[in-house]
């Protein structure tokens, strides 16, 4: 189970334009940490930031903006 996983977060490094090296470094670490029983590892390297929404940084739906 543990090769299937790394297997398909391989598949999407490869298709996954913004996230292939978060996506590999899964690949990579989580089977290790899975058949270790450790918690999944985070691959090195800065925070993820969330993506940009549609509306523009900093606005939200609802943000009680003119646009309301």
């Amino acid at each position: 189970m543990t090769e299937k996983m790394a297997f398909e977060l391989r598949q999407l490094s490869g298709r996954h334009p913004t996230g292939n090296s978060v996506l590999w470094d899964a690949a990579t670490h989580w089977p290790q940490d899975i058949r270790a029983w450790r918690p999944l590892s985070m691959p090195p390297g800065p925070p993820a930031r969330p993506p940009a929404t549609a509306q523009g940084p900093g606005r939200t739906r609802g943000d009680g903006g003119s646009h309301a």
